[in-house]
């Protein structure tokens, strides 16, 4: 049997548009290699293809795209749906939707699609929230999995080869303090745990931990952990809570969730309120200036037609939203969002 590395793409929400895969199954390599059949596995290390030559197995690092017979295009396929006329990115990558009729809720991140005609290339903006349900994290994965080049989010060592601790990085990121307080409540999992990094083409497109401490010495800036409002949001929520207790009974987590989702979704916008202007330039800005110039970097020395990812906290991507926009060279293809949380 012949070996074909691949990737099983998750397919988002998205305008509805007519079927492109017809009565067979597409598979799309990265390498632009086209492949049609009868889809017989999809696994999570590889898929069985039948084709008019035999039967092929792929393994997922490798695939572009999948596509379904019959199935409409998707943010991910290869061309997406056309936009409405005046559509505009997202203003927010994370926040609450109702899914369905039962009353079922999320709390959701969002991807958004981006096109660079000069080079053919694709860029995804991926935001993250750090604590969520399993099959969460796998979507990103294999989103993220789907692309060349994967550019993340991740304060690491500095020269001198200080690692942050997970307080370090509670200590200088708002919204991470607030998930790692809520997560053992919630019973949901953690990015670092579901995750895996371990991939050739991710790269981490983050300052350094002593860079970053050293940016905000210059600037005097206290940490925002230290923020009333952090206390505010937090103290009602835990003042009545035993964590045994929650543990002992799933449908108190599930309750939880419903109370601090609505607090999750709008603590990304507590940097901009006002007096803390200054810490968000650099706790959000000063770092998308770093990302943003590995996503530059890789315009100027990769290949033509390649796909992109940008992984960053949800918090990070309006800002990134602004830049790419306020570049011609940019053009905004669309969005989707992916459910982090459920509850009722």
């Amino acid at each position: 049997m012949m070996w074909i590395p691949l990737l099983t793409l998750c397919l988002l929400q998205a305008p509805a548009a007519k079927p492109t895969a017809g009565n067979q199954d597409v598979v799309v390599l990265k390498s632009g290699r086209r492949l049609t059949g009868e889809l017989l596995e999809k696994g999570k290390e590889q898929l069985r293809l039948r084709t008019k030559s035999g039967e092929v197995r792929i393994r997922r690092l490798d695939v572009r795209v999948l596509t379904r017979k019959g199935q409409a295009r998707s943010l991910l396929s290869l061309h997406p749906p056309e936009l409405a006329e005046g559509a505009k990115p997202p203003s927010t990558y994370i926040a609450l939707r109702k899914n369905g009729p039962n009353g079922t809720q999320t709390l959701s991140t969002a991807v958004s699609r981006w096109y660079h005609a000069e080079t053919d290339t694709t860029l995804f903006l991926v935001g993250a929230v750090h604590i969520g349900e399993k099959q969460y994290f796998s979507r990103l994965q294999e989103i993220l999995d789907s692309t060349d080049v994967v550019l993340f989010e991740g304060v690491g060592a500095g020269k001198d080869g200080k690692k942050p601790s997970e307080e370090d990085l509670a200590r200088i990121d708002l919204l991470f303090k607030l998930q790692l307080t809520l997560g053992g409540f919630l019973g949901l999992r953690f990015q670092k745990d579901c995750i895996d990094y371990n991939r050739p083409f991710w790269k981490n497109a983050d300052v350094d931990f002593t860079t970053l401490m050293a940016k905000i010495k210059r600037e005097k800036l206290s940490f925002p952990t230290d923020n009333p409002i952090l206390k505010f949001i937090l103290k009602p929520l835990f003042a009545w809570i035993d964590p045994r207790e929650i543990k002992q009974n799933p449908k108190i987590a599930k309750r939880m969730r419903r109370q601090a989702a609505p607090l999750l979704a709008r603590s990304s916008g507590l940097l901009a309120r006002k007096g803390m202007r200054k810490m968000q330039s650099v706790l959000i800005e000063f770092r998308n200036d770093t990302a943003m110039k590995a996503v530059t970097a890789e315009l100027a020395h990769g290949k033509k037609g390649r796909w992109l990812s940008l992984f960053y906290g949800a918090a990070h991507l309006p800002d990134f939203n602004k830049r790419l926009s306020g570049d011609k060279g940019w053009q905004y293809q669309g969005m989707a969002w992916v459910p982090a949380w459920t509850f009722e």
